[in-house]
């Protein structure tokens, strides 16, 4: 068993559930049952506040909190804080990169009460 690693893989809906008539770019959380997909339609992969909000199954504002004051991560007897990075921004409003997104979901799951279940 590996302590202190976290991997996260974002594969396309198709990838996922084979059969599904997504589109590509379509992009959902394996191991779970996310409220929707998102589907990245910049180039260089990134999304804003709203599609990471989405993505996670949280609401913008959480996603701004996790950018701004952080949130903490615990490996082994060891607590961090860790802050959601901005890859870049346009017109002012902030972009992200979806697996960052999804790190600072999952460190913050336990905590905030949010389960991730498998379909029934």
């Amino acid at each position: 068993m590996q302590t202190g690693k976290l991997t996260r893989k974002l594969v396309t809906a198709v990838e996922f559930c084979p059969g599904t008539d997504q589109v590509a770019g379509t992009f959902t959380f394996p191991g779970g049952v996310m409220p929707s997909s998102v589907t990245i339609t910049r180039a260089d992969g990134l999304i804003t506040r709203d599609q990471a909000a989405k993505l996670s199954g949280v609401t913008p504002d959480c996603v701004t909190l996790w950018s701004t004051r952080g949130y903490l991560v615990t490996l082994g007897d060891k607590t961090e804080r860790h802050f959601l990075p901005v890859a870049d921004r346009e017109n002012g409003r902030p972009l992200y990169y979806p697996v960052e997104v999804q790190k600072a979901e999952y460190h913050t799951r336990k905590r905030a009460r949010r389960v991730v279940g498998v379909a029934a």
